[in-house]
């Protein structure tokens, strides 16, 4: 509770007393300046309460040898998607969070990872990888387009060879005209 305080303590001597009225007039303003005394000042000052002098930012680097810097060209996106192993059916489809999705035929009864972003809309297509290389996108199955499976849907009707319906007649009268009647 004690550093909490001193930090509160710092904030109002430091930041807030010089700033005067002017920088307070917008929250967007008083933002952008505590964020620029933050990063410029505070963490670059030394602190008794560090013991030796350090300042925070060089005392953090220091004791944090496992975090390293991402390059310019990392997709931040990417980092922060969350993985989920599933098997692909042999329907070409995966199930997640109660949602059915269809992936690439050639992964039929394979393990996937599909890479999830909490953050987009539920149903959003997923990101698919497999063996670690990326394997295109998981997208959400329309139940009404598939409705009816390859096997149930109706054939093409056949052709009609048949040379009475040439005359541009309809089916009844070729029906009756086959039957030795005369349509009306």
């Amino acid at each position: 509770r004690g550093k909490i305080e001193r930090f509160f303590r710092t904030v109002r001597g430091q930041f807030l007393a010089p700033l005067g009225p002017e920088g307070t007039r917008s929250l967007e303003t008083l933002d952008q300046r505590f964020g620029a005394w933050l990063e410029g000042e505070y963490h670059r000052t030394p602190h008794q309460g560090l013991g030796n002098g350090d300042a925070p930012a060089d005392r953090w680097t220091r004791d944090s040898p496992s975090l390293r810097p991402v390059g310019p060209a990392t997709d931040l996106n990417t980092l922060f998607l969350q993985p989920f192993s599933r098997k692909v059916y042999n329907d070409r489809t995966v199930r997640f969070q109660g949602r059915v999705y269809e992936v690439d035929a050639a992964l039929v009864g394979q393990r996937i990872v599909l890479l999830h972003d909490p953050n987009a809309e539920p149903g959003s297509p997923l990101r698919v990888q497999f063996q670690g290389e990326d394997a295109g996108r998981a997208a959400l199955v329309d139940p009404y387009a598939n409705a009816i499976s390859r096997g149930e849907r109706p054939e093409e009707p056949p052709a009609d060879d048949d040379p009475d319906d040439d005359d541009g007649e309809d089916e009844p009268a070729i029906a009756l005209r086959k039957i030795g009647k005369e349509p009306r």
